[in-house]
């Protein structure tokens, strides 16, 4: 799972099966529920790393979020030529709010709204 440790909760139906969570940073917590891990690492990886991880590891799915960049493309590409099958989870709709290009426009928005 690449999903970050704050949705681990949201898969606490899958308690009894083998849960991998990549996290960047050692957790402080222990895995919330029972048949769950973290592995630790920090990105960037190669395809090759992460084929070679996913094999290691036993990996036969692979659930990420959908971040809208390229820099963890190389899970998917991993994935793909391992033929794993990929959850992805969609994004959130952008809130509704003013988008600010320029520090200007900020402090205009700040004097509006302050």
């Amino acid at each position: 799972m690449a999903t970050g440790r704050k949705t681990l909760q949201e898969f606490d139906n899958m308690q009894g099966r083998k849960l991998l969570a990549r996290v960047i940073d050692p957790p402080q917590n222990p895995f919330p529920f029972e048949g769950g891990d973290f592995v630790i690492g920090r990105p960037p990886f190669s395809i090759e790393d992460e084929i070679a991880l996913f094999q290691l590891l036993g990996v036969d799915w692979l659930v990420v979020k959908n971040s809208g960049g390229t820099a963890s493309k190389s899970k998917l590409d991993a994935a793909a030529r391992l033929g794993l099958p990929v959850a992805m989870i969609k994004r959130p709709a952008a809130p509704n709010l003013p988008i600010l290009k320029s520090v200007d426009d900020c402090l205009i928005w700040i004097k509006q709204y302050a």
